[in-house]
């Protein structure tokens, strides 16, 4: 056996386990795995057994741990999906309020245009009330203005391309099942 390989690597096994599978003491193991020991005949069955089975080609025989593996990955996958949704549901409306949000602000910079533009120097309170008015709105407009547009448009695109991901994958697992099925 290469100096690189272990049991462990060959059959996922530790040597506490395999000792105990193969019924030899674990310090007994340790040093055969070393190659300072050999093990009882039995063992040593048992184990070529073991590696022969796992290296045999396997294509139409799944254990049931790699099913169960595979339930689990498509339960994955679809709770991902089910997330996936709720995120492109909530990111959509998020995007709504921001867009008419920005579009009033907008409305409100030029009203307040229109409206500077008709005060006179005699009426230096109301430019004042309109210059914090407009101070106020640019702010918002900073806050909750493109910028958060595009961040929030950006996460629907990045949500949209991971579910067609995701649909590739559900759908990898629904033709598996129906050529399984067909045999």
């Amino acid at each position: 056996m290469d100096a690189k390989q272990t049991f462990k690597s060959l059959l996922g096994l530790c040597q506490e386990d395999l000792s105990l599978i193969l019924k030899v003491p674990r310090r007994t193991f340790n040093k055969y795995e070393r190659g300072t020991r050999s093990l009882p005949n039995a063992a040593m069955k048992l184990l070529a057994e073991m590696l022969e089975y796992a290296y045999s080609p396997t294509d139409s025989a799944k254990t049931s741990a790699m099913e169960q593996q595979q339930k689990q990955k498509q339960q994955a996958v679809q709770r991902m999906l089910e997330d996936n949704e709720v995120q492109q549901s909530s990111i959509a409306q998020k995007i709504i309020r921001v867009e008419e949000k920005f579009h009033a602000k907008m409305k409100a910079l030029q009203i307040l245009d229109f409206l500077s533009a008709r005060i006179g120097p005699e009426e230096s309170d109301d430019a004042a009330i309109l210059r914090t008015i407009l101070r106020k709105t640019t702010k918002s407009l900073k806050d909750e203005g493109l910028d958060l547009l595009f961040k929030l448009k950006h996460r629907m695109e990045m949500l949209q391309l991971e579910k067609i991901l995701l649909d590739a994958e559900a759908r990898k697992f629904r033709l598996a099942y129906a050529n399984s099925g067909s045999r």
